[in-house]
C-alpha cells in the first residue's frame, strides 16, 4: 500500500469468499475448516507475486492486495 501511495498509482483490493465455508465448519468441524483455509492459502501464496499481500480478514473474507499499476489489471 505504501508503494502505491509513494508512486501515486492505483491500488487494487480483491476479496476471496469461499462458498459454503460455514457448512464445511458445521459439517466436518473447525479443524477441517482450518485445513481448507490452509490449503487455500498455500495455493494463493504459490501463485501471487512476492510483493503482493495476502491474508485473512475477519471471518469470511480473504483480502488480496495486488500491486497493479494499471486499473485494467484488476479483476
Amino acid at each position: 500500500m505504501s508503494k502505491a501511495k509513494r508512486s501515486k498509482t492505483p491500488l487494487s483490493i480483491g476479496i476471496f469468499d469461499i462458498d459454503n465455508f460455514k457448512r464445511i465448519n458445521d459439517t466436518y468441524g473447525h479443524p477441517t475448516g482450518d485445513l481448507v483455509l490452509k490449503k487455500f492459502a498455500e495455493i494463493v501464496q504459490s501463485k501471487k507475486r512476492d510483493y503482493d499481500i495476502f491474508g485473512r480478514f475477519g471471518g469470511g473474507g480473504i483480502p488480496h492486495y495486488p500491486s497493479w499499476n494499471n486499473p485494467r489489471g484488476s479483476f
